[in-house]
């Protein structure tokens, strides 16, 4: 199994440098009377205690073999298998607007985990795990190669829509779901499933006469 680590020390950097900008903050609060010190050193000390609390996520941050996913959380580990796992993807998370805090970063990457089990994904933060020679890009490729690698590409392609094999057999699929379905290599062919396409099917019934009689002038 393959697995990539939390970064201690970051987060230990990120303690200290929090710490000691929301003391500098309360006390240029005292001698100045500056409010917008005040305003700033409430946040900087929650963001301390947060990040102390995030010193307790276990190991590994993310890893995965030929069983499935591990996800290093608070206090405990949580495993999936692939057949689980719907996409492993980056996102980016931009801060809204807080005054007096324009030095904080106004961007920050997350690798966000999607289980089918759970209305809400899974994010770590790139910058406080390690990560493979060529960053988050890489590491999302080898993700999805072992997936289908464990579960194939037909059963890869179907945690990446969402279900399961039997979900997908048993449901009856709509137009625009078997033509993804086929798109992915999934769906059955007319001639595998013994559906008949429409044009066929209206060629092969047989034209009969009208059993009424036909009113109109006859024709030499």
């Amino acid at each position: 199994m393959r697995t990539f680590r939390h970064r201690r020390g970051r987060i230990l950097f990120e303690i200290f440098a929090a710490f000691l900008l929301a003391s500098v903050a309360a006390a240029n609060w005292v001698d100045r009377h500056s409010i917008s010190s005040g305003f700033a050193a409430v946040p900087l000390t929650l963001y301390g205690i947060f990040r102390i609390v995030m010193l307790f996520a276990r190991n590994p941050a993310l890893g995965y073999g030929d069983r499935g996913v591990q996800v290093g959380r608070l206090f405990r580990v949580s495993e999936y298998r692939w057949d689980q796992v719907r996409e492993l993807r980056e996102t980016i998370w931009k801060r809204p607007y807080v005054p007096f805090m324009h030095w904080l970063p106004k961007e920050r990457n997350y690798l966000e985990l999607q289980i089918l089990s759970s209305a809400m994904a899974i994010k770590i933060r790139a910058d406080m795990m390690e990560l493979p020679p060529n960053g988050v890009r890489q590491l999302i490729v080898e993700f999805r190669a072992a997936q289908i690698a464990a579960l194939g590409e037909r059963g890869a392609a179907m945690a990446r829509l969402g279900g399961r094999q039997t979900e997908l057999s048993q449901a009856p699929a709509s137009g625009l779901q078997a033509e993804r379905l086929q798109r992915l290599g999934i769906g059955s062919s007319p001639e595998v499933s013994g559906a008949a396409p429409e044009g066929q099917a209206a060629a092969a019934r047989p034209v009969t006469a009208p059993s009424y009689p036909v009113f109109g002038r006859k024709s030499s």
